[in-house]
């Protein structure tokens, strides 16, 4: 794993107390970055600068990003997000509106040349999906995204994700941050996407309450979950100097699902 481009970096991880973002904190720790972390639950990875983050309300991101003060950051990698487990209302809030409020709210600390890297989920879907993602994604600020989830969280209106407010969410935060890398990368930022296959977090045994069926149908031709670690490595990759024309970008980490999907409807065999 090429990890010497980060010595002396100062990077944020969110999400950093546990599962894909405590192993990216840890590894970044270990190439000597200076990290700073934020969650809404304590972060006890050793030399970790942990502060308090909660996507679900703006004035928790305000001072996260305030408390930076004049710091630069030279990579950002957001892990935080809640599964289906939490009201759906709250899901769509901290995996998109949260999220994407977040990123907006850092992206003026990020230094010319620096790289942003967002976790999505297996989001191999959402170009299908645009036209049902979009009113969400069109929402102006914070309040109206808000609004719009307590409004949208329940029922029918999700029936393009099969009803499911974290792939909703995650759909639309892969979409988003594909609209805005072209623009972002004017202003130096590169801004890409991680979507991940099952990976044996804390997170996991929620998913698996939620959607065990789904899960346990979905092909993973590698015969095995990824580790938090696995994932870490492509994040710190894919946010690494020597990733220059990485832009706009979703790398599915996935054991090969998506790849199976994909052949799997190329060949008709699902719709």
């Amino acid at each position: 794993m090429i990890d010497s481009g980060y010595e002396k970096k100062t990077v944020v991880v969110t999400g950093a107390a546990s599962g894909i973002g405590a192993a990216t904190a840890s590894k970044l720790m270990a190439a000597g970055a200076t990290v700073i972390g934020g969650d809404i639950a304590e972060i006890s990875t050793a030399g970790v600068d942990g502060r308090r983050l909660d996507l679900a309300d703006p004035d928790s991101v305000d001072r996260f990003v305030a408390d930076l003060g004049d710091e630069s950051i030279d990579a950002l990698f957001h892990c935080a997000g809640l599964p289906q487990t939490h009201a759906a209302s709250k899901v769509l809030t901290v995996n998109f509106v949260g999220a994407r409020y977040f990123l907006e709210a850092m992206f003026p600390k990020m230094t010319s040349g620096g790289a942003v890297t967002a976790v999505a989920s297996l989001v191999i879907g959402w170009p299908l999906h645009v036209e049902n993602l979009m009113p969400m994604i069109n929402t102006a600020t914070f309040a109206e995204g808000l609004a719009w989830a307590e409004a949208n969280g329940e029922g029918p209106d999700l029936a393009v994700c099969q009803g499911d407010p974290y792939m909703y969410s995650k759909e639309a935060l892969a979409c988003w941050c594909t609209m805005m890398a072209p623009r972002w990368i004017q202003r130096g930022v590169r801004l890409n996407v991680l979507g991940p296959g099952p990976t044996d977090t804390p997170m996991m045994g929620e998913f698996e309450k939620a959607v065990g069926e789904a899960l346990a149908s979905l092909p993973l031709p590698i015969g095995r979950n990824s580790t938090p670690e696995e994932q870490a490595d492509v994040m710190l990759f894919m946010n690494h100097p020597a990733c220059s024309y990485l832009v706009g970008a979703t790398v599915h980490a996935d054991g090969g699902a998506s790849a199976t999907l994909m052949t799997m409807g190329a060949a008709g065999l699902i719709g």
